[in-house]
């Protein structure tokens, strides 16, 4: 990884001859003969930012394969042996190097990795122009030291990591590669099941987790992975024995969540679920308006529709956004927002009752993991589309498990209706053109008029 230059210093064992020189010059610019002072130098406009923003991303391509991903881009060759490089010459024993670039686990090479890349981009000069694009580059690596530092805290975040190595698997079918990639799955499912020895996961994350070491068993029945099979197994089996119940999520980390990666200053969870149960009372007094002007067929079709567009989180992306950060892939706690926003921007004029439910299920499902903080006090936010008994538990599990993911979706939710449920589609496609950003960027760039007076589901105008 290239580092900022540092500082340029006298080696060492130099005498300190500042003064002295000083002193002589300002004697020789006194005498006989020194030549008029000149005015100050005019000012030298810094370069284009937009070099920054591509090396910046091929950077943390090479860092983290679910962020090449999301960019659409290959980290360089040179980026790749400057990680390797650090691995070795640092003699870190807790990182992994698979197909030359970083595994998810490798904790403390990616910290140092993403540090380094924050303090390229803080010191990058930027024209007065680029102020916006420099902050929304630097917002984006500290979303990532986030996500390093809530990963580190295994066994609570062992399915992400383990879909982070299905999604970014890649099959090899060398002998010796097979070897080497086995060994290396077999001791990271070991570390994961030390994790869960030590500290049980709750119900339904345990779920969540055996659910997601599916898609890493389908990727190697196929080769001779033993020892990883063995350690799956065992791992298995101790989610099986191990499962509990116990307290849900506190508030604190989900707001904190929801302020890194969302990008919400986020209210007290009372206030939050008050803010978007108005939101789902006007969505509701809409639809209920929408269905009378539409025959049973329709009405159907469309809860058909709506159903199936709740909390797609797939690579999702704003193509026609106008900088290449916009269109850079949304992260999982924005890319259920993101999928909804491109849909609405997107729709014909007969979708309109299908967007409505779709709008009023997602707040249905944040208010589900609003109410799994508050313990046994549940209330019943019963969705308005079609969806199936199936998906309905695997939502309620989202939200138990993934708050921030389902919360995220509502401030969207909330964003896109504000105080008029019939605009929706016009702030998604004013939404689209400003692409992927935290929601308080996005709600500057198409609200600029309300900056000082308040957002336009704050202030109810």
């Amino acid at each position: 990884m290239s580092r900022p230059f540092p500082e340029r210093r006298p080696p060492s064992g130099w005498p300190s001859t500042g003064a002295p020189i000083l002193a002589a010059v300002l004697v020789a610019a006194c005498g006989p003969g020194a030549p008029a002072a000149r005015g100050p130098e005019p000012a030298v406009e810094a370069p284009p930012f937009e070099p920054v923003v591509d090396a910046t991303l091929r950077k943390l391509a090479a860092i983290d394969r679910r962020l090449a991903e999301r960019a659409h881009v290959e980290p360089s060759d040179a980026d790749l042996r400057a990680l390797s490089m650090d691995v070795i010459l640092r003699e870190d024993t807790t990182a992994a190097l698979v197909g030359g670039a970083l595994d998810p686990f490798s904790f403390a090479a990616r910290r140092r990795a993403l540090e380094a890349v924050r303090e390229s981009v803080t010191r990058a000069p930027a024209r007065s122009a680029d102020g916006a694009t420099k902050e929304r580059l630097l917002r984006l690596v500290r979303e990532e030291l986030a996500r390093e530092e809530e990963e580190r805290a295994l066994p609570g975040s062992a399915s992400v990591l383990v879909s982070a190595i299905a999604r970014t698997w890649t099959p090899t079918g060398a002998p010796d590669r097979i070897a080497e990639r086995d060994a290396w799955l077999a001791r990271r499912l070991a570390e994961i099941d030390t994790a869960v020895a030590r500290a049980p996961l709750l119900e339904p994350a345990s779920s969540e987790l055996d659910d997601a070491l599916d898609a890493v068993e389908n990727g190697i029945k196929n080769d001779p992975y033993r020892k990883a099979t063995i350690a799956l197994t065992r791992l298995r089996g101790r989610l099986d024995a191990a499962r509990t119940r116990g307290e849900p999520t506190p508030w604190e980390p989900i707001a904190r969540g929801l302020r890194t990666h969302v990008g919400e200053d986020v209210p007290p969870r009372d206030a939050l679920d008050r803010r978007l149960g108005a939101i789902q009372r006007r969505l509701r007094e809409a639809i209920h308006a929408r269905r009378a002007a539409v025959d049973d067929a329709g009405v159907r079709a469309a809860d058909d529709v709506a159903a199936r567009s709740l909390f797609q989180d797939s690579g999702c992306a704003y193509p026609g956004a106008a900088s290449l950060l916009g269109r850079f892939g949304a992260p999982p706690e924005r890319a259920p927002g993101c999928a909804l926003v491109v849909r609405l921007a997107a729709s014909a004029a007969g979708d309109v009752l299908a967007n409505l439910e779709a709008l009023h299920d997602h707040v249905a499902v944040a208010r589900w993991a609003l109410d799994v903080d508050a313990g046994p006090r549940r209330s019943s936010h019963p969705f308005v589309s079609g969806v199936t008994m199936p998906q309905g538990a695997r939502l309620m599990r989202l939200a138990a498990v993934r708050p921030v993911v389902a919360i995220g979706a509502g401030l969207v939710v909330e964003a896109l209706v504000g105080a008029d449920t019939t605009h929706a589609s016009e702030v998604a496609a004013r939404w689209s053109k400003v692409g992927d950003a935290p929601l308080d960027v996005v709600l500057r760039e198409i609200f600029p008029a309300e900056r000082a007076g308040g957002l336009p589901f704050q202030n109810g105008t």
